[in-house]
């Protein structure tokens, strides 16, 4: 065979062996896509449209919009709320957010509220104003 010959041969190998390369780099990203979960869901809720738990075994709703379904979610002793970077008690944060909303500083926020997903249990109520 020529050296021609062996070039294009080569050059033919060569081409085989990197469409593999990609199919096989392509299989591993759809894996490794289809392996992806969502733990946590964090929900952007207006100040207006969130409903605060009496106690700390309780469950607390909320709208993410004014026209959104109501959501209804349980919260824990473990269930941390924050106001401005600083941990608060339910109480302590419950009188916070009614002068919040006493002063219309309430209209630019939102409250930050994070749930695990697969037990629908409140992990943190954040504002940061």
């Amino acid at each position: 065979m020529s050296s021609n010959g062996l070039q294009r041969k080569h050059e033919k190998t060569m081409r085989i062996l990197v469409l593999l390369a990609l199919l096989t780099a392509l299989v591993s990203a759809q894996r490794a896509a289809a392996e992806f979960r969502t733990i946590e869901l964090a929900h952007e809720v207006p100040f207006e449209d969130l409903g605060l738990p009496g106690a700390s075994y309780d469950t607390m709703s909320f709208r993410e919009c004014g026209q959104c379904e109501l959501i209804t979610l349980k919260v824990t002793p473990a269930t941390r709320y924050i106001l401005n970077g600083q941990a608060l008690d339910l109480g302590n944060f419950g009188v916070e957010m009614q002068r919040i909303r006493s002063q219309a500083i309430a209209e630019k926020n939102v409250v930050t509220v994070l749930q695990k997903v697969e037990t629908g249990i409140v992990l943190s109520v954040t504002v940061q104003l």
